[in-house]
């Protein structure tokens, strides 16, 4: 036992050591990001817009909660919202055997026009017609059951036990005014007048949406003048509907639906006064919602491309962004290095004419008992070759090493890197030298490729290029040879 406690005390010694040593870690960075050139997301944009439209117009902007209490729904005129507490099974169907009298032990008053819905939403049910997790809401929406009923059912017929959490996702965000004016309303006399974007739950999917309120005396007409205000400053004359409500809580006379170009993204409505009495509110309050999705459908642009462009939106890299992202993939860190560096790029373009064959001693330094010398060795027609000042230049989504002078229309109107082929050759091999400055070898290169040309070109710009069809063109004609070359010291001993 004793041999196990201190096993146990070691270990948990260990823990905490590991444990400090991970919590006192601090990131280390060569260097800060550079950041380039940002753009907003064009939906959100869109968004902006109608949010400074209506604070222009007087609207003050409120964050609405996401989740409604059974209580507020109560208040409602009890509102059908429970569509987001439904068990959200997706399991296949299968064959019920609920009979009239399972149902009547369930609803012992229920009347033959309501037991006909229940048993045919029962038999699409099994035949495939309708997901389980589809039954309980359309026992509500398409029979008229009261929730508890339609789960009850449900439970039966699935075998499965379902409970209501008595909290839901609000599939409307008129739902949510209602508290959130009730504390408005306490604080502030009307007439004032409120905006708020956010989002409703309808199973899995989840849609952006604009509402407002008018509090105080005011009318459907003033309402319809403010939102066309705000509309024709985008260029739209949507229709206003008068249309048919079973929500509770609009009175039904005042309800108007929104459309533009075949295109209904909206509606207004001026709540019930019963529902805003619950909630202590005295006043008429006209309401209106807009789903943002269908707005911008209906303006003729794709709304998901907009929103979601890292799934949905064209690619697109100015050559800008991709010059910016091109860089030379292994440099010398050390003084030798460097100087290595600087010797082949001196003396390449000091002998660049050179007639090959020819070699150049470009760098030495001597070690305890050994030199490093590093020799440029041209073997045709010239030292390095004309590829060797060739320049990396963007151009249309493409990557071309081109001469530096010349009326190609990519060096003209092309974005350049600064880049040339022979400066990202030196740098490897100077940073292969620094790594063994003693160990003699050869670097040759007759053309330049993806494979040794020491380039860094991230694998998104390549896969861009790959999608727009450009061009990467970095084949320059190079030809030359770096040596590394040691040469073994004469070193004076004392005594011999």
């Amino acid at each position: 036992m004793e041999r196990f406690l201190n096993k146990l005390i070691v270990s948990s010694t260990m823990r905490k050591s590991k444990l400090a040593e991970w919590l006192s870690e601090e990131p280390r960075l060569d260097g800060e990001v550079e950041l380039g050139k940002a753009s907003p997301n064009e939906f959100m944009e869109f968004e902006r817009t109608l949010s400074n439209s209506l604070i222009k117009l007087g609207f003050n902007e409120v964050v609405l909660p996401e989740i409604i209490d059974k209580a507020d729904l109560d208040n409602q005129l009890g509102i059908n919202f429970y569509i987001n507490d439904f068990p959200q099974l997706a399991v296949s169907s299968r064959m019920h055997t609920l009979t009239d009298e399972d149902i009547k032990k369930v609803i012992p008053d229920i009347g033959k026009s309501t037991l006909n819905k229940v048993k045919t939403l029962f038999d699409d049910y099994s035949s495939g017609k309708i997901l389980a997790r589809d039954v309980p809401r359309l026992l509500v929406e398409v029979a008229g059951l009261l929730p508890e009923q339609a789960i009850l059912l449900t439970e039966r017929v699935m075998k499965t036990k379902f409970s209501l959490s008595g909290r839901f996702l609000s599939s409307s965000l008129c739902s949510l005014w209602f508290k959130t004016l009730s504390e408005l309303y306490k604080r502030y006399p009307s007439p004032r007048a409120y905006f708020a974007i956010g989002n409703v739950h309808i199973f899995e999917e989840t849609r952006p949406i604009l509402s407002g309120v008018l509090v105080g005396d005011s009318s459907i007409s003033q309402l319809k003048g403010i939102l066309s205000k705000i509309f024709s400053d985008l260029n739209m004359t949507p229709s206003f509907l008068p249309s048919i409500t079973t929500y509770l809580a609009f009175i039904p006379r005042s309800f108007m639906k929104m459309k533009f170009r075949e295109t209904t993204f909206g509606h207004i409505a001026q709540l019930s006064s019963t529902s805003l009495h619950n909630y202590g509110i005295e006043d008429p309050v006209f309401y209106f919602e807009i789903d943002l999705l269908k707005m911008y459908r209906a303006m003729g642009k794709e709304p998901l491309s907009a929103l979601y462009p890292q799934f949905y939106g064209e690619w697109y890299l100015s050559d800008e962004e991709i010059a910016s992202k091109i860089g030379i993939e292994k440099k010398p860190k050390t003084k030798l290095g460097k100087e290595i560096v600087n010797a082949i790029l001196k003396n390449a373009k000091l002998y660049s004419s050179q007639p090959a064959p020819c070699e150049f001693k470009v760098y030495e330094r001597e070690f305890d008992e050994k030199a490093l010398e590093v020799w440029i060795v041209g073997y045709e027609k010239s030292l390095v070759g004309p590829g060797f000042s060739n320049e990396l230049v963007v151009y249309k989504g493409s990557i071309l090493a081109l001469p530096s002078v010349g009326d190609h229309e990519a060096l003209i109107n092309g974005v350049k890197t600064g880049i040339k082929m022979g400066d990202a050759l030196a740098n490897f091999v100077a940073a292969e030298i620094e790594n063994e400055p003693l160990k003699s070898r050869e670097f040759q290169f007759d053309k330049t490729t993806m494979e040794n040309a020491n380039l860094h070109i991230p694998s998104q710009v390549l896969s861009y290029i790959k999608h727009i069809g450009g061009d990467l063109k970095i084949d320059a004609p190079v030809f030359f040879r770096v040596e590394a070359r040691i040469r073994r010291l004469w070193v004076y001993k004392k005594g011999t």
